[in-house]
């Protein structure tokens, strides 16, 4: 997990391919390449050559690539750069990055010309790219692009489940309403088909009137069949599958939030755990993709009645994206200053319950103290 202080952003073009020159240099590096690990064959075990051998042998695409003729053509590349250490370290980091980049593209391999300028979801490779607000040891708390405070964690597994479901009113009165008029007017025009008129008349209308508390009991189940229950019985679920683990339930404005006490963990093994407590795609992705799990413990601004600039904070920099310009930063910290007087009354998560075991890891513990007291998860507030 890698949250710079840093950013910088560089963009080279350069022409490529077309001569003689250029395809003999991409044919050395190639072969550079592919001849670094060659073995000694007086000394060494057969299956070690061997083994170099089909490496040859893969590699012979990748030459016959190399020095393929071809038009010369100018290839623009851009890439982010970060550091801890300074603004030109970060521009230096931008380099290098537009250096590999031509280096693969010499080599005959597609890449990625533009990087996305977002801030962490889909941004593959880059850090998160947030204003650091505190940091707990590896533990670090960002503000996201709209204003609200992120925990940030290398290994203690957060799984954020959203549930979605419309509820709605049921009511006859309209059905019955729309067939009294057609049945008197039935009468009135027509009397001589008026018996004929009322047998089908009823028999629509209770065919009307199934169909909507059908709908009705689809869209509005019993208690323990709402989108809350059917997500907290996935999680129990999982726990009595996995009766060793600790796992502590959190209800956020839109669904549960999971905190997993007994052990740490990385992303990349936690997969197969997000997919069996049914956790949100998208959280799961990001997770992915920055390398961290990561717990929203601030509200969201819309939900606390700013309304100011699309409800996001304001000023942002380019593209909503951190660093902002240092002119802005005042007028920004006003933002902020508004934003955490409202926020106060509210929280962004609400203690439910543990279950499992009562084992807990230190570092599990350090990190719902500064979870739980950041969310206010313990206090009667509404939740925003």
């Amino acid at each position: 997990m890698i949250i710079p202080k840093f950013w910088a952003e560089e963009k080279v073009t350069k022409k490529i391919g077309g001569s003689q020159e250029d395809r003999v240099n991409r044919f050395k590096k190639v072969y550079s390449k592919q001849h670094l690990d060659k073995p000694n064959f007086e000394s060494s075990e057969p299956k070690e050559i061997l083994s170099y051998a089909q490496k040859l042998i893969e590699g012979v695409s990748e030459i016959k690539e190399a020095i393929k003729a071809s038009k010369s053509k100018q290839i623009t590349i851009s890439r982010f750069g970060w550091s801890d250490i300074s603004q030109q370290d970060a521009h230096d980091v931008a380099t290098k990055r537009i250096e590999e980049a031509f280096e693969q593209i010499e080599a005959g391999n597609d890449v990625i010309r533009k990087e996305e300028r977002v801030a962490y979801n889909g941004s593959d490779g880059v850090p998160i790219r947030e204003e650091i607000v505190a940091k707990y040891d590896d533990v670090i708390i960002t503000r996201n692009p709209y204003g609200s405070l992120c925990l940030n964690t290398p290994n203690v597994l957060f799984a954020d489940i959203d549930y979605f479901q419309t509820y709605s009113d049921f009511s006859v009165f309209p059905t019955l309403s729309i067939a009294g008029f057609l049945i008197f007017g039935q009468l009135f025009f027509f009397p001589e088909f008026y018996i004929f008129s009322l047998v089908v008349g009823i028999i629509g209308v209770l065919a009307i009137m199934g169909g909507k508390i059908f709908v009705y009991r689809k869209n509005n189940p019993k208690a323990d069949k709402t989108p809350e229950a059917v997500a907290m019985k996935t999680v129990e679920e999982f726990s009595e599958k996995n009766p060793k683990w600790h796992l502590r339930i959190y209800k956020t404005p839109a669904g549960l939030r999971i905190l997993v006490m007994h052990d740490i963990f990385d992303v990349e093994n936690s997969i197969d755990v997000f997919e069996a407590l049914d956790a949100d795609y998208n959280y799961m992705n990001m997770c992915k993709l920055q390398d961290c799990f990561r717990a929203r413990v601030s509200p969201k601004p819309w939900r606390i009645g700013l309304n100011r600039e699309d409800n996001k904070i304001y000023p942002q920099g380019a593209d909503g994206l951190w660093p902002v310009n240092e002119e802005f930063m005042e007028e920004r910290n006003i933002w902020i200053k508004e934003y955490n007087e409202s926020a106060i009354n509210f929280a962004s998560c609400k203690f439910v319950k543990a279950i499992g075991s009562s084992v807990v890891h230190p570092k599990a513990e350090e990190v719902r103290k500064i979870h739980d007291e950041y969310c206010r998860s313990d206090r009667d507030l509404k939740l925003a």
